[in-house]
């Protein structure tokens, strides 16, 4: 596998053959060069993917989604009672960077629910 260490991602991009296998290590997983890599929907993966890779002698992941670790991999989230939505998506985003998913519904599935007031319906129904 070759690596390249680069601050010019879009480069990178340009540059790269159709035919080679790409994933930008991005650490940390927020600014400029990240932004510009999620919007052109590139393989972005974080350092700690690439270690537990390493040492479980996995392959890299594949996912629709910047990936940084997978500790909530296993996690499926729903929140409630959050009324801006800057906020929440920018918790469902780093949900997903953890490997974890989110539900809209509070159904069976749904492992953790993330309420931002105990006074919601669907905070009673997880009691």
């Amino acid at each position: 596998m070759q690596t390249i260490v680069t601050d010019n991602v879009k480069e990178t991009m340009q540059t790269a053959a159709d035919d080679i296998e790409i994933a930008f290590i991005c650490d940390p997983f927020e600014g400029e060069n990240f932004e510009l890599l999620r919007k052109e929907e590139q393989r972005i993966i974080g350092p700690p993917i690439v270690y537990a890779c390493a040492q479980q002698k996995q392959p890299l992941p594949y996912n629709s989604r910047p990936i940084y670790c997978s500790v909530m991999s296993n996690h499926i989230l729903c929140f409630t009672g959050f009324r801006k939505k800057e906020e929440l998506g920018r918790l469902c985003n780093l949900v997903h960077h953890m490997g974890g998913s989110i539900r809209r519904e509070f159904s069976g599935r749904v492992t953790q629910l993330v309420a931002n007031s105990i006074h919601g319906q669907k905070y009673r129904v997880s009691l």
